[in-house]
């Protein structure tokens, strides 16, 4: 092969790779913009080679229309559209809108202008001219197309050369010629451009390439230009377009001067990198987004002045990207894509999109935060679209947000009236066609938004209602305030979807404290303790034997009484006598010797039958699963039974006779209950698996709806084991209930209870989270019961009871958690249930049986006769002697007996000292006629004594 030949291949592979560079049809960065629009319409392109656009009218409406169109070029050529544009007022006449494009032709190799409409009614693309441009070997690395607003001209401009067209027959436009002014030792390359009705604003990069190659000048720095084409309309001269650099931006950190394109961009192939974002607003101010300097300005045309007013700039040295778009919601909201690159713009991270109120008063600065961002946590990105976001647009007029991924799906974000949203996760749009409207859709059951969500509050979402208040959104008297609701009978929680009885958190649990033996638990003390009791309250004296004896004991008293009287009196002798004859019959206590002693006997009997009574019915107050309340005595709760419990470990040997009962445990079928309580999730949404490891199994179950609440039943087929229920909502849970239930078993002396216990979890001012985890552990519930016969067996039944292993953290949101963490789709509840490596083992046997209780009375009517007994020994031997003795000396104080005999012969006087003997005379009687007589004194000579007779 010849040198020339060698040549003439290498010549055609660099022709072939840089044709083949430029004719990327994935790209949609490449050139310029491909996504345009205004308040009624939008259009983007859809294929590079085959010219095909997507566009959608009426997007603010629910009934929007969405069109496909192709354009087939006469004659036939080989070409690509680069970039389109409309003209931000919408001027459409009959459904009908109009946009321009351009076009660069292989086969003539030519720039064309090209300006079409679309009937959407018929979805039909009509082609109103095509205008060559210009003819060129390669299109212009950097140019920009602008509409002005009213959709009347259209410019086309690149680095060296302007063009403009009118969008109006007879379609009369200005040849490509210079710019207008264009000084000759600069080099000019256009990026950005956003056009008014008659004036604009233009970004371009500009270097002088008169000055040292080190200076600082010699490096290209973004540079604003006001456009004014107000007399383009009167005549398509070369000067109908003026240029004035209003504004050049320097770079204040070095990483951001390498970021300048390099001296010969111009004659490079096109970089993204160096895209400038331009956004004008009708009071004139001006956003421009430069995101290779990572920095967005914003300017205030409003006069002949050309002002800064703020900029913003989020990091310095760790990313690049920000300002990639930028656009005005309203007069004073400036939204910003951002694009988070490294700082050599070769590894995307993340996109957002960023808005930030803008006021006289407030500008852009590194100090202040964005008002909100999206994607959030409850507005996320539609998952079909790709996460790299490479244009934006913000459209003030119809207050919408429209942005293009990576692959060149559109999706509109648009304003939403209060208790709505706009549901950013779905999108709404027809085959064959890359424009996608996110649906409004009404704030879900539990939550409000009670402003509409327009400029700066595009993003806003429903927030929860809070505690003590529902919104229902299906009931018919739909309100945009959360209701309130009375919370000392219903269950509202932050959240609530409905108001429901509180009841619905009752708990309802089959385990109980076993009890504690009593303090008493040996029979004679308990039968003394309850015939003897002094301290009892008065509507139980009914109830106490020793008040029946009391009774019996002062009727004897009574009667006693009587019988010293007849016995004075000698009345009724032969009555009396009888009387004593009988009670001494029944005398137990002197064994027939006394009469009083047959009164005492009866009161020991009425004693000893009510403890015969006592006795039998205090032996069937056993087992306590079937005893009632012990109405025979004065503390109803009174039991034959006392009581032990233990844990012991399941590694264990077991007894025989206990085996049995562990394995019908063990063989006891579940059924797991779930309920999401304050909810608006259904049935459809569900799903349930059981997880093994990396398997998971679908498990059938049965489902209930009421109002704000989804049971859920699932039959398990083991005791530990690992359950999810999936709810595909993101819809907010305010409770949660767990329970099991298993069918009874019965086996002679073994029995295994139904199961059937329910827990609710709730937590005052916060809600469930999307990632719930509770454990249940089972416990083995033994009660082994002791019979109270011998001849019966031992009675052994068992039970699971629960335990509840939960993070009230990882379980619950506070409110802030909830605005942080609450952002996935659906709602994964795990139930895990595990077994305990340990049992409980109660046991319970009867305080007395029936041969201690026979043994017990005996004893108990002996002591009462003895005590008596006793008591009377000890009044015969100690009592009454001291009574007399008593007596015997009151007697003799008052008796007249002499000591000696008187001087005057009587031997029964006494003397007395005169002195005592009263002054007056004391009247008696005469024993023989009753004749009064008056003592008389008669004086002593010896002694000086008186001598009373």
């Amino acid at each position: 092969m010849t040198k020339r030949s060698m040549y003439y291949l290498i010549f055609i592979q660099l022709f072939v790779l840089i044709n083949s560079y430029e004719f990327n049809p994935t790209d949609y960065e490449l050139y310029g913009p491909t996504l345009a629009a205004n308040d009624q319409f939008i259009v983007a392109l859809q294929s590079r080679t085959g010219i095909t656009f997507s566009a959608v009218t009426n997007y603010l409406s629910t009934t929007s229309t969405h069109c496909t169109v192709s354009y087939i070029t006469t004659p036939a050529r080989s070409c690509y559209a680069t970039m389109i544009a409309v003209g931000r007022n919408s001027l459409s006449s009959a459904n009908v809108h109009k946009f321009v494009f351009i076009t660069y032709s292989h086969n003539d190799t030519s720039i064309y202008m090209v300006t079409a409409t679309i009937a959407f009614s018929t979805c039909q693309l009509t082609i109103l001219h095509n205008q060559r441009i210009v003819i060129t070997a390669s299109y212009p690395s950097y140019s920009v197309l602008g509409v002005n607003a009213d959709s009347k001209l259209a410019f086309y401009i690149a680095d060296t050369n302007t063009y403009i067209q009118d969008l109006f027959s007879p379609f009369s436009s200005k040849n490509w010629s210079a710019l207008s002014p264009y000084p000759p030792s600069n080099r000019f390359i256009p990026v950005g451009i956003d056009l008014k009705n008659s004036s604009g604003i233009l970004a371009a990069y500009t270097r002088n390439s008169t000055a040292p190659a080190r200076s600082t000048d010699s490096k290209f720095r973004p540079t604003i230009y006001q456009v004014d084409f107000s007399t383009c309309f009167l005549s398509k001269i070369p000067s109908c377009i003026m240029l004035t650099a209003v504004e050049q931006i320097s770079y204040p950190f070095a990483w951001q001067s390498a970021k300048a394109p390099p001296t010969d961009a111009v004659d490079n192939e096109y970089d993204s990198l160096y895209d400038i974002s331009v956004s004008i607003n009708d009071k004139d101010y001006v956003l421009i987004g430069i995101q290779s300097i990572n920095t967005v300005y914003c300017f205030s045309a409003a006069s002949t002045a050309f002002n800064e007013s703020g900029s913003r700039i989020p990091s310095t040295i760790t990313s690049i990207g920000f300002g990639k778009g930028v656009g005005w919601l309203d007069n004073t909201t400036a939204a910003v894509l951002l694009n988070n690159f490294t700082i050599d713009y070769a590894q995307w991270r993340t996109s957002h999109i960023e808005l930030y109120p803008i006021t006289d008063s407030t500008s852009l600065s590194n100090t202040i935060s964005a008002y909100s961002s999206y994607p959030n946590a409850h507005q996320q990105l539609w998952p079909p679209l790709n996460d790299r976001l490479i244009d934006m647009l913000a459209m003030p007029g119809s207050g919408s947000v429209i942005y293009m991924d990576y692959v060149g799906n559109v999706h509109v974000v648009r304003p939403s009236p209060a208790a709505s949203f706009a549901y950013t996760y779905g999108g709404v749009g027809k085959p064959n066609n890359t424009i996608y409207v996110a649906p409004t859709m009404r704030c879900p059951s539990g939550t409000l938004k009670n402003q509409s969500a327009y400029g700066k509050e595009i993003f806003r979402h429903c927030v929860l209602c809070p505690e003590g208040t529902f919104h229902a959104p299906n009931r018919s008297n739909q309100t945009d305030r959360c209701t309130p609701c009375d919370t000392s009978l219903y269950f509202c929680p932050w959240g609530a979807v409905t108001e429901m009885p509180i009841s619905i958190l009752d708990t309802i649990s089959q385990a109980h404290v076993y009890p504690q033996s009593p303090e008493n638990d040996g029979f004679e003390d308990i039968l003394l303790l309850n015939m003897f009791n002094i301290e009892f309250p008065a509507y139980c004296i009914a109830k106490q034997p020793l008040f029946y004896g009391v009774i019996i004991i002062g009727v004897g008293c009574l009667f006693l009484l009587v019988m010293g009287i007849l016995k004075l009196t000698g009345k009724l002798k032969k009555q009396r006598r009888m009387i004593k004859s009988v009670f001494k019959q029944t005398d137990l206590i002197g064994e027939g010797e006394l009469w009083i002693g047959g009164v005492a006997s009866l009161a020991i009997m009425v004693v000893s039958i009510l403890a015969f009574r006592f006795s039998s019915k205090f032996m069937y107050q056993y087992p306590i699963e079937t005893a009632t309340d012990a109405t025979f005595a004065c503390d109803p709760t009174l039991r034959n039974a006392k009581f032990s419990t233990s844990m012991q470990s399941l590694g264990t040997p077991l007894l025989d006779d206990e085996q049995p009962l562990f394995d019908m445990l063990n063989s006891q079928s579940f059924t797991l209950n779930v309920a999401f309580i304050s909810t608006d999730f259904t049935a459809d949404q569900l799903s349930v698996e059981q997880v093994l490891g990396s398997i998971r199994i679908d498990l059938p179950f049965i489902v209930n709806e009421t109002d704000g609440i989804l049971y859920i039943s699932t039959n398990l087929t083991s005791h530990s084991t690992t359950i999810q229920f999936t709810v595909l909502s993101g819809s907010a849970v305010g409770a949660l209930r767990i329970g099991l239930s298993g069918p009874a078993i019965q086996d002679n002396n073994y029995n295994v209870k139904e199961l059937n216990f329910s827990y609710a979890f709730n937590h005052t001012d916060r809600t469930v989270t999307q990632d719930p985890i509770i454990t249940v552990q089972l416990i083995k519930l033994i009660n082994e019961t002791e019979p109270l016969l011998s001849s019966d067996q031992i009675q052994y039944s068992g039970i699971w009871v629960p335990t509840f292993i939960k993070n009230e953290e990882q379980l619950f949101y506070t409110e802030s958690d909830f605005q942080l963490y609450h952002t996935s789709d659906r709602t994964v509840f795990t139930v895990q249930l595990t077994e305990a490596t340990y049992y409980i083992y109660n046991q319970q046997e009867p305080i007395t049986k029936l041969t201690e209780v026979i043994f017990t009375d005996i004893l108990f009517t002996t002591m009462c006769i003895e005590l008596f007994a006793l008591t009377f020994l000890f009044f015969k031997l100690a009592i009454l002697p001291l009574v007399r003795i008593i007596l015997a000396l009151i007697f003799k104080s008052n008796k007249v007996s002499p000591k000696k005999k008187t001087p005057g012969g009587c031997p029964y006087c006494r003397s007395v000292d005169s002195a005592s003997l009263p002054t007056q005379s004391v009247p008696v009687k005469r024993s023989q006629n009753n004749t009064k007589m008056h003592s008389m004194r008669r004086p002593i000579p010896e002694s000086g004594k008186t001598h009373v007779v």
